[in-house]
C-alpha cells in the first residue's frame, strides 16, 4: 500500500466517523451499521475463498452460531456484550475447527457441497431445537451493548460507532494475516498445492487454521448483528 492509498483510506475513515454529524436518521444508521457487519462477514469469507482458494457455501451457519451464542448468553444471563461476543467468537471458532478436521482434506465441489449441507443442518437445528433457540419465534429482547454505563443504540450513534470500530479492527487483522507467514503460506497453497506440499508445507494444518480464523470472525459478525437488532431467528 503506497502513500496515496493510505491517504485515501484515511480520508474515507474520517468521512465515516463524521457521517453521523450530518444528521442521519435511525433507519439510515441501522442500514449503514448492517453494511459494516456484512463487510466484515465478507472479509471473514475472504480468508477461505480469497486467500485459501476454497469454496464455502455454509458461512451463514457460523454467522448464526455466533449470533445465537451471544444472544442466548445475553437473554438468559444478562452478560455484557463484550463477554458474550468473545464467547460467540470462541464457540464459533471451536465448531469451525471441529468441522475442519474431516473436511479440509477435501476441496472444490466436494467442500462446497459439505459446507452447504452443514449450513442446512444448522438452520434445521435452529428451527427445531425450541427449548434452546425458541424455534421460529427466535430470540427476543437481546440487550443492547453497554460501555462505561452508556447503552449503545442507534439513537445515540453508539451502535454505528461500535460496528465501525469492529470493521476497522477486522480490516487491520486481515492486513496483518495477509502480510504474515500464514498469509504467504495460504497464497502458496492456493497457487500450487502440490508444490507447497513438496516444500514441506502441511496443507491440512494451514487449511484448518485459516478455516478456524474465518469462522471465528463470522461468529463476531453474528454477535454484532444480534445486539444491533435485538432479535434473531432462522431467517435472519
Amino acid at each position: 500500500m503506497d502513500k496515496r492509498d493510505k491517504i485515501i483510506w484515511l480520508v474515507l475513515l474520517v468521512a465515516l466517523i463524521a457521517l453521523p454529524a450530518v444528521g442521519l436518521s435511525r433507519y439510515m444508521q441501522r442500514v449503514i451499521s448492517l453494511i459494516f457487519i456484512y463487510s466484515m462477514l465478507a472479509l471473514s469469507l475472504n480468508i477461505i475463498t480469497g486467500y485459501m482458494g476454497q469454496i464455502s457455501l455454509g458461512h451463514a451457519a457460523f454467522y448464526a452460531i455466533g449470533a445465537y451464542t451471544s444472544g442466548l448468553l445475553s437473554e438468559h444471563f444478562g452478560w455484557n456484550f463484550l463477554i458474550t461476543c468473545v464467547c460467540g467468537i470462541i464457540m464459533t471458532g471451536f465448531i469451525g475447527w471441529l468441522f475442519s478436521l474431516p473436511t479440509m482434506k477435501l476441496s472444490g465441489t466436494y467442500l462446497a457441497i459439505i459446507t452447504m449441507g452443514f449450513g442446512e443442518i444448522v438452520k434445521v437445528l435452529i428451527v427445531n431445537w425450541e427449548s434452546l433457540t425458541h424455534g421460529t419465534y427466535g430470540l427476543q429482547n437481546i440487550k443492547k451493548p453497554e460501555l462505561f454505563g452508556i447503552t449503545l443504540k442507534t439513537s445515540n450513534n453508539g451502535m454505528y460507532y461500535l460496528c465501525l470500530v469492529f470493521l476497522v479492527l477486522m480490516v487491520l487483522l486481515c492486513i496483518a494475516i495477509e502480510r504474515s507467514k500464514l498469509g504467504r503460506t495460504l497464497r502458496a497453497i492456493k497457487d500450487d498445492p502440490l508444490a507447497s506440499s513438496l516444500m514441506g508445507i502441511e496443507l491440512s494444518h494451514y487449511k484448518r487454521l485459516a478455516f478456524t480464523i474465518s469462522t471465528a470472525m463470522a461468529g463476531c459478525c453474528g454477535a454484532l448483528y444480534a445486539h444491533l437488532s435485538g432479535y434473531v431467528d432462522a431467517n435472519s
